[in-house]
C-alpha cells in the first residue's frame, strides 16, 4: 500500500516535454478523429495538451523501469546485458493506428498507464484520487495485466502513484452512471514492487 513517501517523482524535462508534444500532435492527426467517437469522443487540436499529458505518463513509467534496468545491468558487456534485459520492458508507442489498450509490456505482461490528464494537481491531493478504468475500455478487448496511476503536478513533476494487478473491482459509488473499475490511490501497490519484478524476473 503506497503512501506519499512511496510515490516516484521525476521532473518533466525539456526532452520529455518535447517528445510528448511531437507524439501528441501526430496522434491527433492519425488516430483519434477516425476511431469510435461514441466510445472515445471526438478529438481536435484543442485536445493536444490532454493527449500530451498521457504520453508524458507513458514515457515516465518507461523511464522509471528502464533506469532500473540500466542501474542493475548497465555495467555488463553488451552481449551479456542483452541476455539479461531482453523482453523485460517494451514501450508501445503507436502512430497511425489505435493502440491495443496497453502502453508497455513488462516481463511479458501488458501494462496500461492511466495519467490523470484533465488538469495538473497538487501532490498533497493525490491520495484522495482513484485509479479508474471505464467499462467501455475493456468491453471489446482484453484488459491489461497491470495498471499504473500517474499524475502531473503544478510544480512540473510526474508522480507515479502506484499500480494495480489486473482490473480493479467495480466501483459502488452511486455518482458514476456506468460504474468503472476503481481502486483508490492509497490501495495501489507501490511502484518499487514493479521495479523489483522487472529487475529480478529472469
Amino acid at each position: 500500500m503506497p503512501n506519499p513517501d512511496a510515490f516516484i517523482r521525476m521532473p518533466i524535462s525539456p526532452e520529455l516535454d518535447t517528445t510528448a508534444q511531437w507524439f501528441a500532435e501526430r496522434r491527433i492527426i492519425y488516430e483519434y478523429p477516425g476511431h469510435d467517437r461514441e466510445v472515445f469522443g471526438a478529438y481536435g487540436p484543442e485536445h493536444i495538451e490532454t493527449i500530451k499529458r498521457g504520453i508524458i505518463g507513458e514515457l515516465a513509467v518507461f523511464q522509471y523501469l528502464h533506469d532500473a534496468l540500466l542501474q542493475e545491468h548497465g555495467s555488463l558487456t553488451p552481449d551479456v546485458r542483452y541476455q539479461r534485459v531482453a523482453d523485460k520492458v517494451r514501450l508501445h508507442t503507436t502512430l497511425g493506428c489505435f493502440d491495443e489498450g496497453y502502453d508497455l509490456t513488462v516481463v511479458g505482461q501488458s501494462l496500461d498507464v492511466k495519467t490523470y490528464g484533465t488538469r495538473l494537481v497538487q501532490e498533497s491531493r493525490i491520495p484522495s484520487f482513484t485509479l479508474l478504468v471505464s467499462q467501455r475500455e475493456v468491453a471489446n478487448r482484453q484488459a491489461a495485466d497491470l495498471y499504473v496511476q500517474v499524475f502531473l503536478t503544478m510544480d512540473n513533476q510526474v508522480v507515479l502513484a502506484g499500480y494495480h494487478r489486473g482490473l480493479p473491482p467495480r466501483s459502488t459509488n452511486p455518482r458514476f452512471p456506468s460504474p468503472p473499475y476503481a481502486c483508490s490511490v492509497p490501495d495501489l501497490l507501490p511502484m518499487a514492487d514493479l521495479r523489483q519484478l522487472v529487475i529480478r524476473n529472469p
